[in-house]
């Protein structure tokens, strides 16, 4: 028997931000790229996956505000947000990150407790999801000022110049990751490096607490049941309540609502114990539209998951090729040449009886140059001409023919290894020129061996 328990996202219940002259309102549209994406990513059954479809959406919108032309045409294509200009994006985005991340202020009122008290029940009920932006540059890159401001009005992106060839630059970025996912995700660079010349990050981080919480005391070991057909013993949690559940074409799904209900998490289970079909939109609006609470026991295990997945490949199937080469048009935010090199996502995630706490951070990165991969293969390993020629005068200097090379006495592995010698080749002596010679010569000097010998 196989349960395995999918984590799709902590999604706002109600999001009102459906623009009035547009067939697909960008709400619907962010949702449904959000599965493509993730069906991409999580496409290894037995591969335990964490990832923010909205941080990667975010990082990338702030992308399209530098593109233009193709770049721009094929980003915009693969996301589905062709019908909409630049700024109506800018706005839904600034719009949505300000409803995640309200929090109503904190007011103690003592005749409902003590302040430590009121804080609490205040921290339990109103979970915290921050969003943040940066843009690094090297210093003298030259960046639109029209991109900047973009960036800082719409996004509240940190936007500074750094040396990415030094240790100090690199911890600066490290720090920021560090700060915003509030330790969860410690570093996204390993090292300096000279080549970067631009580095744009959004981190969202998230930390909730069930409404209905589970108890420590009920936590027991338990069988979980794996993919391969193993079970494993784990920490399983379980509690008691009304829970809103639903039933779609491949699952059985249950949603635990956080604080007051604001933020969720939707678990989808397989119907079939044998399969493992892929997630869809349509579940999961089936899951969250659900007004189904049956009173129930819900067991769940204690997890987490960290990952890092590269979004490169990915993004080029949809579609977004230009981005990526040197011919990419980033006209609107630079007038440098070139495009991007690296975009990738690390998250992590902890569920526990208390709740949740989950970070990602996606990375987009360009570099001065990276080197192209190969076309094909110019093996030189057999017999040559060659000439040295001056490129000016086209004058021949000198001309060649390499019929063979001395036989190097390092094995493939680079061990090196002691001569060894055939009857017919022991007493072969060679000039100083390499010729063979017929027999070892009275006095001179010559070639024996490999080692230079003087009589």
């Amino acid at each position: 028997m196989k349960k395995i328990l999918i984590l799709i996202g902590l999604l706002i219940t109600s999001i009102n931000l459906m623009s009035q002259d547009s067939t697909q309102p960008l709400e619907t549209i962010y949702q449904k790229f959000s599965f493509t994406l993730f069906n991409k990513v999580a496409d290894d059954v037995n591969k335990n996956v964490i990832l923010s479809p909205l941080s990667a959406q975010i990082a990338l919108s702030m992308l399209e505000n530098g593109a233009a032309g193709k770049t721009l045409s094929e980003m915009q294509e693969a996301m589905g947000t062709s019908g909409y200009d630049m700024e109506k994006v800018n706005v839904f985005n600034q719009t949505l990150t300000k409803q995640l991340t309200y929090r109503p202020p904190f007011v103690w009122n003592p005749q409902a407790g003590t302040e430590e008290e009121c804080k609490e029940e205040y921290e339990a009920a109103y979970p915290i999801c921050e969003i943040a932006n940066a843009l690094w540059t090297r210093f003298g890159t030259p960046m639109r000022d029209n991109f900047i401001n973009n960036l800082n009005t719409y996004y509240e992106a940190e936007t500074s110049q750094v040396d990415f060839g030094t240790q100090e630059g690199i911890d600066q970025i490290n720090d920021w990751v560090s700060d915003k996912t509030h330790q969860l995700i410690p570093s996204v660079l390993n090292e300096p490096n000279d080549d970067i010349w631009l580095l744009l990050a959004n981190a969202l981080y998230f930390k909730g607490s069930w409404s209905i919480p589970f108890s420590e005391d009920d936590t027991h070991v338990e069988a979980f049941h794996l993919a391969d057909g193993t079970s494993i013993k784990v920490d399983m949690m379980q509690v008691s309540g009304n829970f809103k559940t639903a039933t779609t074409q491949h699952f059985k799904t249950i949603t635990l609502p956080y604080g007051y209900g604001d933020f969720s998490m939707t678990i989808f289970l397989p119907i079939d114990e044998q399969t493992f079909p892929p997630l869809t939109f349509d579940d999961w609006q089936t899951a969250v539209s659900s007004d189904n609470k049956p009173y129930l026991l819900f067991k769940m295990p204690k997890y987490s998951i960290e990952g890092k997945y590269d979004l490169k490949d990915i993004l080029k199937e949809f579609g977004i090729t230009e981005a990526f080469e040197t011919t990419a048009d980033f006209s609107n935010m630079t007038s440098k040449k070139g495009g991007i090199d690296e975009i990738f996502q690390c998250g992590k995630i902890i569920v526990d009886e208390n709740g949740t706490e989950a970070a990602a951070v996606t990375v987009i990165i360009a570099y001065d140059c990276i080197p192209p991969e190969p076309d094909e293969t110019f093996a030189i390993d057999r017999p040559f001409y060659f000439t040295i020629e001056n490129n000016v005068t086209h004058m021949i200097l000198f001309m060649g023919h390499m019929a063979y090379v001395q036989e190097t006495n390092k094995s493939p592995n680079g061990i090196t290894n002691q001569p060894v010698m055939s009857p017919t080749t022991r007493h072969q002596a060679y000039d100083l020129c390499g010729r063979r010679l017929l027999q070892i010569p009275q006095k001179g000097v010559y070639i024996k061996d490999g080692k230079k010998s003087v009589r």
